[in-house]
């Protein structure tokens, strides 16, 4: 067989593989914060954090984000589509701070950019901010669960990186896709099984 049938080979075994990695306040303590609060957390860009930038949300900053959170929800669904929003707050809030509201969709479309995000840059933030709320008390049907990441093959011949929560009645978890957006657009949330087959990224409430 030749090189390029093994590769096709080897391609086609991996496509899919999801590669399982630690929690979410585990992930973050080691690039970010290991106790974040909205008075005093740090967030990266750069590229696999190799920067990092302190943040300090006000009070009144802070009340933009937990009052999309506040219906309260009355289904896990209603949650979701209220904590994408409260997430694209945060990123608008903190972009605003950092000069990070220059991040444009995907790690290649901005390179060379200062404040550019990859996907290791965006799960941290995102898991960062996760924690923040939950810790709020403002997450009643979710809790912040893990990083996961997609092999080479499994999505554009790419490694790609996410955080995750569980949906704390049915254990259904979810992804949270930030990576391929401007910054301060609506995250992706979908079920990790669906992004996992390479599936089209959805809002699935």
């Amino acid at each position: 067989m030749n090189r390029f049938l093994v590769l096709a080979a080897v391609g086609v075994a991996l496509a899919g593989c999801m590669i399982p990695g630690r929690d979410i306040p585990q992930e973050i303590s080691d690039r970010a914060s290991s106790d974040p609060i909205p008075s005093n957390f740090v967030i990266c860009h750069g590229h696999g954090c190799s920067k990092t930038e302190s943040v300090a949300l006000s009070a009144d900053q802070w009340d933009t984000v937990t009052a999309l959170l506040k219906g309260p929800p009355k289904t896990a669904g209603e949650e979701r589509r209220q904590l994408v929003l409260a997430l694209a707050q945060m990123e608008k809030l903190v972009g605003d701070e950092t000069g990070t509201s220059k991040d444009v969709g995907g790690s290649f479309a901005g390179v060379g950019r200062r404040h550019q995000l990859d996907c290791v840059d965006e799960m941290t933030n995102t898991a960062t901010y996760l924690v923040m709320l939950n810790r709020e008390g403002l997450l009643r049907f979710h809790k912040p669960e893990r990083r996961v990441t997609q092999s080479f093959f499994g999505r554009d011949f790419w490694t790609h990186t996410v955080a995750t929560v569980t949906e704390i009645e049915t254990q259904q978890e979810y992804i949270i896709d930030t990576w391929i957006l401007d910054n301060g657009e609506l995250p992706y949330i979908m079920p990790i099984e669906d992004w996992d087959d390479g599936k089209e990224l959805a809002r699935v409430y």
